[in-house]
């Protein structure tokens, strides 16, 4: 991977443009041409994170008949988001404030969702009749997975304007961070349309499950390959300011 990784970064360095800052023209900056990936990246895990966290209630009927519950369970599983959302939101903010953090965010983020997904999918492997019999087991499963992939937010929806001011220029911050920022109430509309396009009947709930397992494990091995938290040169006079101050507090403040 590290391989890879190198000759990945030297094919999209040259493809990328070199400009100069205006205010001090013995400087230059290079847009690189990775820092696409990196949103792209960014973006898809933002949206899946809302897209696992938004699951049972897209299809309410199938998941109450399916895990046996009501609508307080269900309305539980999305109020475990904003919660899991308040105990994390720190411990987030500390991790960017290393020169590694991106990655380190973006892949810790990674595993999680893949996890989460996973965790969350075990009561499928049960029938019916062992499902009823073990119903506390079954929603314990399902807040394990709840919580692990709430806990992802604060990881990925709280720093599109990091991501867009150490990888792109000026003239194109706007526009990274709002795709960025887009992305995750995106995962909730794909859920709108996923879950019922999928669900008919509570029998179908374990293929949404292995489809959102899918989905997840795509993140995963992608970032796993190739995602550097800064690129090697800075795009702008702010991110090589920002990368001098890496590492030290005033970077996480």
């Amino acid at each position: 991977p590290a391989i890879i990784s190198r000759r990945m970064e030297q094919s999209w360095l040259l493809a990328g443009k070199t400009v100069q800052d205006g205010d001090e023209p013995a400087v230059t900056y290079r847009q690189h041409a990775s820092r696409w990936w990196i949103l792209l990246w960014y973006s898809y895990l933002s949206a899946l994170q809302s897209l696992l966290w938004f699951t049972w209630s897209s299809v309410p009927e199938s998941s109450r008949t399916f895990l046996d519950c009501d609508d307080n369970t269900l309305d539980l599983f999305l109020n475990e988001g904003p919660i899991a959302f308040c105990c994390v939101v720190f411990f987030a903010a500390w991790a960017l404030k290393s020169r590694n953090g991106l990655r380190v965010s973006v892949l810790i983020g990674a595993i999680m969702c893949f996890l989460a997904a996973l965790v969350r999918s075990i009561p499928v492997l049960l029938s019916d009749q062992s499902r009823a019999d073990h119903h506390d087991l079954v929603l314990f499963f399902v807040h394990v997975g709840q919580i692990t992939n709430a806990a992802v937010a604060p990881l990925i929806v709280a720093s599109p304007s990091y991501l867009s001011l150490m990888w792109f220029p000026e003239d194109q911050r706007n526009t990274a961070t709002a795709i960025a920022n887009v992305a995750n109430a995106l995962g909730r509309a794909v859920g709108f349309y996923l879950g019922p396009a999928v669900v008919s009947s509570p029998d179908d709930i374990p293929t949404l499950l292995l489809i959102e397992i899918f989905l997840a494990l795509l993140p995963l091995l992608c970032v796993g390959a190739y995602y550097p938290a800064i690129p090697p040169s800075p795009p702008s006079r702010a991110a090589r300011e920002q990368l001098e101050h890496l590492g030290t507090e005033e970077s996480l403040v």
